[in-house]
């Protein structure tokens, strides 16, 4: 089983999204499924890292949550690193990885 790596900047995106849709929807309900389907994500990455699409960027791979998400990671050996979560939303131009 592999071993999964946020970065800081992977971390300061999931946290601004949560307390965007907090503050959006005035709860917390649409978050804690949010975040319960990255944990579930994380949990079929560290099993299965190749599941993600491949993007252009090399090493740099693309998991869907929930239509409107995506997490960006690379694979090292046996760590899985997250680079980024993403709302698909956004101009790709923003993506920064």
């Amino acid at each position: 089983m592999f071993r999964v790596n946020w970065t800081n900047k992977a971390l300061k995106e999931l946290s601004a999204i949560v307390v965007f849709w907090n503050e959006h929807n005035g709860s917390q309900k649409y978050s804690k499924k949010l975040h319960s389907e990255i944990k579930q994500a994380v949990k079929l990455l560290k099993q299965n890292p190749q599941i993600g699409v491949r993007t252009d960027l090399l090493n740099v791979r693309r998991y869907g949550i929930l239509t409107n998400f995506s997490l960006f990671y690379s694979i090292e050996e046996q760590t899985v690193n997250i680079l980024s979560v993403w709302d698909n939303r956004r101009n790709p131009d923003e993506l920064n990885l």
